[in-house]
């Protein structure tokens, strides 16, 4: 009765292309989800974020711990969400071996509004982890439509 309404929802464990435009040769990483959708990332940054709740608490938010928080999802997606890559170049411009500590050294080399902005705003968004064959729901480009 409602297989549209369920085709919607991102497959789980899917990897897809982050092309980062704003780098020469724009790299490709292949990623899964930063999202609920890929377990292990999820859990992982659970735990990790369980220590900054008092903090939160207390209102002490500051651009340090955004700066500390941006950190630790690099690491996250190091380990859970990049899972592999495509024309990412060494400085002697040869192809960088994929190993996790690469990929960690990558996204610490990455500037901050890269990072947020290309690759983290594409892992967070459901829409770029659905399948090509799902149906579109009528009306979904309507304003004023739930």
């Amino acid at each position: 009765m409602f297989e549209k309404v369920r085709a919607q929802q991102p497959k789980r464990g899917s990897v897809k292309e982050c092309v980062l435009f704003s780098l020469e040769d724009s790299p490709i990483l292949m990623v899964k989800q930063a999202t609920q959708a890929n377990e292990a990332y999820f859990n992982a940054a659970l735990k990790m974020n369980r220590a900054r709740v008092r903090e939160l608490q207390s209102g002490n938010v500051n651009v340090e711990m955004i700066k500390t928080t941006r950190d630790r999802d690099r690491i996250l997606y190091a380990k859970y969400v990049v899972e592999g890559w495509k024309r990412v170049k060494t400085d002697d411009g040869k192809d960088a071996p994929f190993t996790k500590e690469n990929v960690l050294e990558y996204l610490k080399a990455l500037p901050d509004h890269i990072f947020d902005n290309e690759v983290r705003v594409f892992c967070t968004n459901h829409q770029n982890f659905m399948d090509e064959d799902a149906p579109v729901l009528e009306g979904d480009d309507e304003p004023g439509n739930l």
